[in-house]
């Protein structure tokens, strides 16, 4: 059973593949914006950070651009560009299930943002002079939430985007939500209590938080920590993005449209 819905998530990944190379506006975005972002706020953001913290915060950049970008905007996009054409409705009158159209959906966008990723720890590292991850489990897992909780955010602002014209703006209150509230570009700890206290709850807060301690460094104190310290600090974080990950999904489930509107 399992391994028959696998390679039917396969067949239709590779498809995917083929349709989102294709797409060259989709592509480019994927591929060329995000380091066009990061290279155009490293500046700005860099200025007054110390050299120790400067691999983490590239690393944190990198990742958030590409889950923004490669995955909140671009799936959005596409998943309308699907349920538009059709292609959703004739693959939810065959054996694959929804689950299964939309995951197969997802991959090229995760290939891609894996692929920043690898890149991001490629440059963090050079800066860094040594492999800047001290604990790999806590990357991944980070990851995996963060790319379950933005997919399942693209699924749920589809459902409210009649053409792929309007999903491009239908996204934009989404991706400035997330970006403003990163806490990267503007710094939460400027704003008045209980803003930075709140924001530690927001999706990327959250991510840009376990990313720093998978590279050692504690957020709060810009100090290394250790393994079990960083595990111990990962609670928080990790309650939070997997509250908003099991938010999204449930949206996604409810409202999502698999036929034309």
């Amino acid at each position: 059973m399992i391994a028959v819905a696998l390679r039917r998530t396969w067949a239709m990944s590779r498809a995917e593949v083929s349709l989102y190379l294709r797409n060259r506006s989709i592509a480019l975005t994927a591929l060329l914006l995000t380091p066009l972002l990061v290279l155009a706020n490293s500046p700005v953001i860099l200025r007054d950070i110390d050299t120790i913290s400067i691999p983490t915060v590239i690393l944190q950049l990198v990742v958030n651009m590409s889950l923004m970008l490669v995955i909140y905007f671009n799936l959005t996009v596409i998943f309308v560009a699907r349920r538009e054409d059709g292609v959703f409705q004739r693959l939810d009158t065959g054996e694959a299930t929804r689950w299964e159209t939309v995951v197969a959906t997802t991959v090229p966008s995760v290939v891609v943002l894996l692929l920043q990723v690898v890149c991001g720890l490629v440059l963090a590292g050079v800066i860094a002079k040594s492999w800047p991850i001290s604990d790999p489990l806590l990357l991944l897992l980070t990851v995996l939430l963060a790319l379950a909780l933005f997919a399942g955010c693209a699924a749920f602002t589809s459902a409210y985007c009649r053409t792929v014209e309007s999903a491009q703006y239908g996204a934009l209150p989404g991706f400035l939500f997330f970006y403003f509230l990163s806490g990267i570009i503007i710094p939460l700890h400027l704003f008045p209590e209980p803003v930075p206290t709140i924001s530690r709850w927001s999706p990327l807060v959250a991510v840009n938080h376990l990313l720093s301690l998978s590279t050692g460094t504690d957020p709060l104190t810009n100090q290394s920590t250790t393994f079990l310290g960083a595990w111990a600090q990962a609670g928080q974080p990790l309650a939070a993005l997997g509250l908003w990950t099991v938010l999204f999904l449930v949206l996604a489930r409810r409202h999502m449209r698999f036929n034309r509107r």
